[in-house]
């Protein structure tokens, strides 16, 4: 498989100077905002599979809207996961996740406890739309992008997700934008 490494990063580094971070950062907004999974627009500019490892983030409540948003009320059981999303060792995104586990499988429950697989991937049979609410480019490195959004499946919210991109992963973005495809990185 074609992963990225710290070779591909220096590739990267070269060719970002040549163009504007901002038309690649749009060009990846734009993909991540037609799509319903961002691992799935991930693994598009990655050309490899993106894993998720899980942060010491610790708990995190909800607040008044996500709890409206999430349709929460008195006994919900609504789970925090916090994660970096990184393909080969290049960290692309921190993603923190509140997800309602009674509309998910066991199987699902017991996965997100329990191995580095995206949100994305293990409820993708569940086929869920994503509604984004909030974008916003950040001056906070390494973070350049912010997303939050919810996931709902029939019409009833999943999740919300709260995703941070990197500039690591931002230069991967001016890498394909250059060359107009998806073209995976290879490492070798």
């Amino acid at each position: 498989m074609l992963y990225l490494s710290r070779i591909a990063s220096s590739l990267v580094d070269r060719t970002i100077r040549s163009m504007p971070l901002t038309d690649a950062l749009a060009r990846f907004n734009a993909d991540l905002l037609a799509d319903h999974s961002a691992t799935a627009v991930l693994e598009r500019y990655c050309g490899a599979p993106v894993r998720a490892r899980i942060l010491p983030c610790g708990q995190k409540p909800l607040s008044p809207e996500q709890r409206d948003r999430l349709q929460v009320t008195h006994g919900t059981e609504v789970v925090y996961r916090c994660v970096a999303l990184v393909c080969g060792d290049l960290i692309l995104s921190e993603a923190e996740n509140w997800y309602r586990s009674d509309r998910l499988t066991p199987a699902m429950n017991a996965a997100l406890l329990s191995s580095d697989m995206p949100f994305g991937k293990i409820v993708a049979p569940l086929a869920p739309l994503r509604r984004t609410f909030h974008v916003a480019l950040l001056n906070a490195p390494p973070f350049v992008l912010e997303h939050r959004a919810v996931l709902s499946v029939a019409a009833l919210p999943l999740c919300e997700v709260r995703e941070h991109y990197t500039d690591t992963f931002a230069r991967i973005c001016a890498v394909q934008t250059e060359s107009n495809a998806f073209a995976p990185l290879n490492a070798s």
